[in-house]
Formats: C-alpha cells, sequence, structure tokens
C-alpha cells in the first residue's frame, strides 16, 4: 500500500513538473523572440556604433522591454531546468541532474550577456558621462558591450546545445517521451553546438549566416515547441 501511494505521488510530481517545464517553455519562447526580435535586432546595428547609438537613446521604451522580455527568459529558464529534472529523473537521476546543470551553466552565461545589455544602455543615456566623453568614444564602447552581449551568448548557446543533446538522447532512452520529440530536440542540440561553434571560429562565418541560422532554427522550433506541447498535454500522464 505504502509502495502503492509512492508511485502515486511520484506520477503527480511528475505530471506537475511536466506542466510547469512546458508551460516555462512556451513563455521563454514568446519572451525571448520579442526580446531578440521586437527590441534587440531592431535597435542595434552591428558594424555602426552612431547609428546604434541613435536607435537605442530614440527607443528606450523598446529597449526596457527588451531587457525585461530577457529577465523573464532567464527566470524561466531556471524553472525549466528544475521541473526537467524533476520530470526526467525517474528515467536518469544522474543523467537528468546533467541536463539541469548544463541548463544552469548557459543560463548564467546568458544573464551576464544581459548585464553587457544594460551596461551598453547605461553609457549611452547618462548624462554625465556624455560630459567627460566625446560622443564617438561613447558610442563605440557602448557597442562593444552590445557586441559582448553577442559573443557571451554564443559561448552560452554552446553549453545550451549540449543540454538539448542529452535532453534529447534521453527523451529517446526514457520510454515514456514520444522518440521522434527526442530525435527533433537531440537534431537541435547538435545545430545550436555546431552553428555557435562555427560562429565562434570561423572567420568568414557571415557567408553562412542565413544558412547556419535556419539550420538551427528549424529543427529547434519544431522540437522544442513539440516538446513543450507534449509535455502540456501528455508529459507524466500515467496510462492505465
Amino acid at each position: 500500500m505504502n509502495a502503492e501511494l509512492l508511485n502515486h505521488q511520484e506520477g503527480t510530481s511528475q505530471r506537475k513538473a511536466a506542466i510547469l517545464a512546458g508551460l516555462f517553455s512556451l513563455i521563454l519562447a514568446a519572451a525571448a523572440g520579442v526580446a531578440e526580435f521586437y527590441a534587440r535586432q531592431q535597435l542595434i546595428v552591428p558594424d555602426d556604433a552612431a547609428e546604434t547609438a541613435r536607435r537605442v537613446i530614440a527607443g528606450q521604451a523598446s529597449f526596457r522591454i527588451g531587457i525585461f522580455g530577457f529577465a523573464v527568459a532567464l527566470i524561466c529558464d531556471l524553472l525549466i531546468s528544475w521541473a526537467l529534472y524533476v520530470f526526467l529523473k525517474p528515467a536518469n537521476k544522474n543523467l537528468s541532474l546533467l541536463i539541469a546543470w548544463f541548463r544552469l551553466i548557459y543560463t548564467t552565461i546568458f544573464a551576464l550577456a544581459v548585464v553587457e545589455l544594460i551596461n551598453g544602455n547605461r553609457l549611452l543615456t547618462d548624462g554625465h558621462l556624455s560630459a567627460v566623453m566625446e560622443p564617438d568614444q561613447l558610442n563605440a564602447l557602448a557597442l562593444h558591450h552590445f557586441q559582448g552581449f553577442d559573443n557571451s551568448w554564443t559561448i552560452g548557446f554552446l553549453f545550451f546545445g549540449l543540454h538539448l543533446v542529452l535532453l534529447g538522447y534521453l527523451a529517446v532512452k526514457s520510454g515514456f517521451i514520444p522518440k521522434i520529440i527526442g530525435v527533433l530536440v537531440f537534431t537541435a542540440g547538435v545545430a545550436y553546438f555546431g552553428s555557435n561553434l562555427a560562429k565562434l571560429v570561423m572567420p568568414n562565418y557571415e557567408d553562412y549566416t542565413a544558412v547556419l541560422t535556419a539550420v538551427v532554427a528549424i529543427p529547434s522550433v519544431i522540437g522544442e515547441l513539440s516538446l513543450a506541447i507534449w509535455l502540456l498535454a501528455k508529459g507524466g500522464k500515467r496510462t492505465v
């Protein structure tokens, strides 16, 4: 009777963890999408410090929405790390812990990257600095911080890719997650890792940006979204 009650409690815990992981994954996708595509990419011009400064100063509302979106994404990442660990622990405790740690490392690096955005914005909006530095110097230093965000996030994505590779592998081996979802998540992880490693080491990465972005986007959107929806709808439910 006690064993039966324990199994029931474990099943309930798994179901709750699955719902939380799926829900926060969808919230993360929306928040990060707004922050990245509505705010950051609209305001920061990678090779033009003066234009970047003009856009950021004029678009402070959008910039702050972006920072808020990234903050929401960070919180979601922390909660997803915990929820996935709880959900996957019955399949393999040690591997599920490693999966969580890789995501936590990614989240830490991502948090430091967001600080670079905040510091760059402060350089452009702090009136005291403009009194002691030339505009061109301020603009160049701010762009340096904005580029620091991109470089740090790239390194973070290496760990996120490893997180997805292990997550996909455990999903396939678990026996309670559809294997096709595991394969899609595994593929997304390989794509994340390979693309971001190429970004760090390839001198002509810009020539392949469109192709490599598509290589990451297609499996990641399909795989991560499929997993999130499955977790919400089916994850942790006991079959009878």
